[in-house]
């Protein structure tokens, strides 16, 4: 493995790890642990993970696309998904027509009763960006 493979591994690792900090600390009162464990409680479940940083006139949509062609191991077809969460973090200048294309591109896909978890967090980094980790749960069919 080459160190930019090894490198962009750990990074991901590294903004999975702090979501699921995040969704696992008691003091949050956003998210019921009761879904988070849900989502996460499947005996022979998978997880996939994507990070993705951008920026620019059409953000929203790469962002999106951004997220979905990093995801780590990639989604297999056959596949059940078992749940969904979605950080995102920008700095305070994202619009409603950007939060609704993000979410019906990654997760317009996933059956309704998919239990989902979408979180927006003030980043401190530059207008104009978004960064964000994308965490799937999933078992494979066999």
């Amino acid at each position: 493995m080459d160190n930019k493979t090894v490198n962009e591994t750990a990074s991901k690792l590294y903004s999975a790890s702090k979501v699921i900090m995040w969704l696992f600390d008691t003091t949050n009162q956003v998210i019921s642990q009761e879904e988070v464990h849900r989502i996460f409680s499947m005996p022979a479940g998978k997880l996939s993970i994507a990070s993705f940083e951008t920026s620019g006139a059409d953000r929203a949509n790469s962002f999106a696309r951004g997220l979905q062609e990093n995801l780590f191991p990639p989604l297999p077809e056959q596949a059940t998904n078992t749940g969904a969460i979605l950080a995102i973090y920008s700095a305070g200048d994202m619009t409603t027509e950007e939060y609704q294309a993000i979410c019906n591109k990654l997760l317009g896909n996933f059956p309704d009763d998919l239990p989902t978890i979408v979180s927006i967090s003030p980043d401190k980094g530059d207008t104009g960006s978004f960064k964000g980790t994308l965490l799937v749960a999933w078992e494979a069919v066999l």
